[in-house]
């Protein structure tokens, strides 16, 4: 007969922080697997994550991207959705020292009005990670986020926010934006997360007209 106990186990943010000490996942698991022999039932094991293989998830003398080679990585993203007729928006996260998510809008490809590249960027790190909170993280997004997005990107407990260009430059664009600048959301909501306007507003602002010029576009 297989006896297990509950071994505490330390989970860490993706600083690598202690946040709170509990039973052992890990632990649990095996104990319910084999349970699940003994007893001929079917057995699915959850599989592990890992961070894409094609992120440059450190630089070559090991130190942390800048927030400009950050927001470069971002661009490079936004053009890949843009050639595959998506939405000219991307979005990079740094965290711990290496890029855990670098994601494009995905709303036209899986017909979800939510994936915005910002979510994107915010679903793949936190399951990189295995966890919804990414204290400390720098995130880089070629457009200031929207309202839907700067409020993941708080709960989300990210540090820095760095974006190019604006709402108004997306309105312009033909997007159907909410008039409420991510500033004053964080302003009204108490949140302390740091946004830093502007990076590179020349650069992201032409991928509008990138995007513009390909006739696969979709307006929302």
């Amino acid at each position: 007969m297989h006896q297990f106990s509950y071994f505490s186990a330390n989970l860490y943010d993706c600083g690598g922080r202690k946040i709170v000490a509990g039973p052992n996942k890990t632990v649990l698991l095996l104990a319910e697997a084999i349970r699940k022999v003994r007893w001929g039932q079917g057995l699915r094991l959850p599989r592990p994550r890992s961070v894409p293989s094609n992120l440059h998830t450190h630089r070559s003398n090991g130190s942390k991207m800048t927030p400009t080679e950050l927001m470069q990585l971002a661009i490079e993203k936004c053009r890949e959705g843009i050639a595959a007729g998506q939405s000219p928006f991307g979005c990079a996260i740094e965290c711990g020292g290496r890029v855990i998510a670098c994601s494009h809008n995905t709303v036209v490809a899986t017909t979800d009005i939510t994936a915005h590249a910002e979510v994107n960027a915010l679903r793949e790190a936190c399951h990189a990670i295995g966890n919804i909170f990414l204290d400390g993280a720098v995130v880089a997004t070629t457009c200031e986020p929207c309202p839907m997005c700067m409020a993941a990107l708080h709960w989300a407990r990210v540090g820095t926010v760095y974006y190019g260009a604006t709402i108004a430059d997306a309105d312009d664009a033909g997007f159907n934006e909410l008039s409420l600048p991510a500033a004053e959301l964080l302003r009204i909501g108490g949140s302390t997360l740091e946004l830093v306007p502007e990076l590179m507003q020349p650069e992201c602002k032409q991928l509008f007209a990138e995007w513009k010029a390909n006739p696969r576009r979709t307006v929302y």
